[in-house]
């Protein structure tokens, strides 16, 4: 996650990070087999499986990135 955020956070603030994004997301939306979770604060974008619910990525987005 590190790598995609271009960010250098620990393993406790991406945990931290991600469990903020999932409590209080701006959008959700699902898209065949994924969820999109959307943080318009953070500016992130969690793709999760509709299956099993596992995280898949993270990734930047602007406000400009269609949903």
């Amino acid at each position: 996650m590190n790598k995609k955020l271009a960010v250098n956070l620990s393993e406790v603030e991406i945990k931290d990070l991600v469990n903020r994004i999932l409590i209080q997301p701006d959008e959700i939306k699902r898209c065949g087999k994924n969820y999109y979770i959307r943080s318009r604060k953070a500016r992130v974008e969690l793709t999760v499986n509709a299956g099993n619910y596992r995280l898949i990525t993270a990734s930047k987005y602007t406000e400009v990135d269609g949903f």
